[in-house]
C-alpha cells in the first residue's frame, strides 16, 4: 500500500525522459509503465521488458532469468512505476523492439516505487511503412510494427499442420506485389482474431520481417 509519505516521496523525486537514457550514462529516476515481458527464444538467458513513459518514448530492460522470482514479485505487466539503481547499456545487437540506442538492466538493488500517473500510455507503437522494411531486414534487425488493410486472409495446409497467412497493405503499397504477408503458426503463442475481414484494418507488433523471394514476410 502506498502511504501518504509515499506520495510525498514520490512527487519529490526528479525523473528524465527515456530519450534521455543513455548509453553507459549516469541513471537517473524514470517514470515508466511496464507493457509486457518475454524471454526471446534465442536467448534464454535473460528476462525482456518493454517500458513506455509519459512523452511515449520506449526503452528495453533486462534481467537474468536467475532474478526471475525476485522481479516477478516486484514488477507487475500494465503497473507504472518510478525506477531507479539500474545500469545504462547498449541496445541489444540482434532484433531489438525499439529503436533507441541505449537499454537498461536490472540488477537486484534495482528499486521500484509504485506511481499512479495516469498520464503514461498503456500501448506502445512504432509503426514502419513498407518504404522503411529493407533496413530493418538487415542485420542488426529490428522487430516490426505495421499496421496496414487486410487485402487476404486464408489457411494453407503445410505438411502436418496449416498455417495462416494474412497478406496486408499500407499507403505505401499498391497492390498484392507489394506487401506484407503475415504467416500465423499454431502452436506460437500469437494474440490474433480468428478472422479478419477483407479491408479490415490491423495492426502488427514486434514481429521480425524478412525478404523472401521479392516480397516481405513475417512470420510470428
Amino acid at each position: 500500500m502506498t502511504t501518504f509519505n509515499d506520495n510525498l516521496q514520490i512527487s519529490k523525486m526528479s525523473t528524465i525522459c527515456l530519450s534521455e537514457v543513455k548509453v553507459y550514462g549516469d541513471p537517473a529516476p524514470i517514470e515508466v509503465r511496464v507493457l509486457k515481458k518475454w524471454i526471446p527464444y534465442h536467448d534464454k538467458k535473460y528476462i525482456y521488458y518493454l517500458f513506455v513513459d509519459a512523452h511515449g518514448c520506449a526503452i528495453e530492460a533486462t534481467t537474468s532469468t536467475n532474478n526471475k522470482a525476485h522481479f516477478d514479485s516486484v514488477i507487475t505487466i500494465q503497473s507504472c512505476y518510478i525506477i531507479d539503481d539500474y545500469v545504462c547499456l547498449s541496445k541489444r545487437p540482434y532484433m531489438p523492439t525499439v529503436g533507441h540506442d541505449a537499454s537498461i538492466r536490472l540488477g537486484m538493488i534495482a528499486t521500484f516505487t509504485p506511481s499512479s500517473n495516469n498520464n503514461i500510455p498503456d500501448h506502445y507503437f512504432d509503426f514502419a511503412t513498407y518504404n522503411e522494411l529493407m533496413p530493418i531486414t538487415k542485420l542488426p534487425k529490428r522487430l516490426t510494427d505495421f499496421i496496414g488493410r487486410v487485402i487476404d486472409d486464408k489457411h494453407k495446409p503445410v505438411k502436418s499442420t496449416t498455417l495462416r497467412k494474412i497478406i496486408i497493405i499500407d499507403e505505401d503499397m499498391i497492390s498484392s506485389e507489394t506487401s506484407l504477408e503475415l504467416t500465423l503458426w499454431p502452436n506460437h503463442n500469437v494474440k490474433a482474431p480468428d478472422k479478419t475481414n477483407i479491408g479490415s484494418i490491423i495492426a502488427i507488433t514486434s514481429a521480425e520481417v524478412k525478404e523472401y523471394m521479392g516480397k516481405y514476410v513475417s512470420t510470428k
